[in-house]
């Protein structure tokens, strides 16, 4: 998962990385010797945070796309590049494009999107 600048840090609204950061934040500043995270240990995420989509290509094999809010996958890429990748060279690898244009797009919409109307 990629978390990125806008999300929310409230418990009560936030997503999965963000209520990760906030709880691992708050126990450090409180000087507590551990975290406590719900579920059954059966399911596995990687969580990567980057500010720049080539970084993102470079360092990923698969990127998930959020929609803006509520935070729901909005569409899984895979990124097809063979390594090793060189975040200074990977413009010039064949199928960058392929790979890069559909997730700005699909990033452009989200990011261009107004906030959801309040429920109720």
């Amino acid at each position: 998962n990629l978390y990125g600048y806008g999300d929310h840090f409230e418990p009560a609204k936030s997503h999965v990385v963000s209520a990760l950061m906030y709880k691992v934040h708050q126990a450090k500043r409180d000087g507590l010797p551990a975290v406590e995270v719900w579920g059954t240990g059966v399911s596995r995420r990687e969580l990567l945070f980057v500010d720049d989509l080539v970084e993102a290509i470079t360092l990923s094999d698969r990127i998930a796309i959020f929609t803006r809010a509520p935070g729901t996958i909005k569409e899984i890429r895979d990124v097809p590049i063979p390594r090793p990748r060189d975040v200074f060279h990977i413009h010039e690898a064949p199928g960058f494009a392929d790979v890069y244009d559909p997730l700005w797009n699909d990033l452009r919409a989200e990011i261009t999107r107004g906030p959801e109307p309040p429920v109720g």
